[in-house]
């Protein structure tokens, strides 16, 4: 994975990886990225996933 988040599904305890696009990785405003993550891939992240990792150009970050 080049730019994407990595985490756990809060329900079902489900691994989770999304891959992000330059845009959303580069917005300023949460909430927006992850509207438009939610429009492109139908995975509403906000309240859902528990995000453990930010990865940027491959490298996996901690995200809290």
């Amino acid at each position: 994975m080049k730019n994407g988040l990595i985490g756990e599904h809060i329900a079902t305890g489900q691994p989770v990886q999304i891959e992000l696009t330059e845009e959303e990785l580069h917005l300023d405003c949460w909430d927006t990225a992850m509207g438009i993550v939610h429009e492109r891939t139908g995975i509403e992240v906000i309240g859902n996933i528990q995000i453990d990792y930010l990865v940027v150009d491959g490298v996996r970050k901690v995200f809290h």
